[in-house]
């Protein structure tokens, strides 16, 4: 049975990884074995201004969770957790399937290997603007506007995908959904993983055979 990895953001685990553990019990009901893929985001919050030591660590944590990736296996990942994510594919060349990135960390251009096991993309952006996520330039990261592509969505070449072949699946979480999630903590309490856990959820292939 293929794995879903759940791959929490830079904020207290106390915070995010409980939230995204939440979302597992909907992953599995479709199917996946949920994983969590929990990493001690404290250092990485301390060297935020330090480029080099702030990348070495995020782009060792992708390495780590590459080595654990299977064929088939799907990874679900948030804010700074979408970092990990980019790195395990297009560094450490992780044979997932399917990917599902929630207000990640990237810029929204950024480019995923095109020929490959990586099937599809989810991007469940749209932020509420202003803040000092998006305000803020820091180079050095996979993004040079830190959480740009969790505002915007996808845009550069990969954005011509979505129209021709479908690669790429884009909610806007101020839009598509009876509730509005303007922040960028878009499981912010259990009640918003209840009802987007199985909204997440089924941007993986169904595999219940239910």
């Amino acid at each position: 049975m293929p794995s879903c990895f759940l791959v929490h953001g830079a904020s207290s685990p106390e915070h995010s990884a409980p939230m995204m553990r939440a979302v597992g019990r909907h992953v599995a009901a479709r199917g996946y074995i949920a994983q969590a893929f929990d990493y001690d985001s404290t250092g990485i919050i301390m060297v935020m201004t330090l480029v080099d030591q702030r990348n070495v660590r995020l782009k060792w944590l992708g390495a780590d969770l590459a080595a654990r990736v299977r064929p088939g296996d799907a990874i679900i990942a948030y804010s700074m957790g979408c970092t990990i994510a980019y790195y395990a594919i297009a560094l450490s060349a992780a044979p997932c399937s399917t990917l599902v990135l929630l207000a990640p960390n990237l810029d929204p251009d950024v480019e995923f290997p095109q020929n490959g096991p990586l099937k599809k993309i989810a991007v469940w952006y749209g932020e509420s603007g202003g803040g000092p996520l998006q305000a803020a330039e820091w180079q050095g990261f996979p993004f040079h506007r830190i959480n740009a592509m969790g505002s915007m969505g996808i845009s550069g070449p990969d954005r011509d995908l979505v129209a021709r072949d479908g690669r790429y699946v884009l909610h806007n979480k101020m839009k598509d959904f009876d509730r509005r999630f303007p922040s960028h903590d878009v499981l912010q309490t259990a009640a918003d993983a209840e009802y987007l856990g199985p909204r997440i959820a089924a941007d993986l292939p169904d595999l219940s055979g239910s």
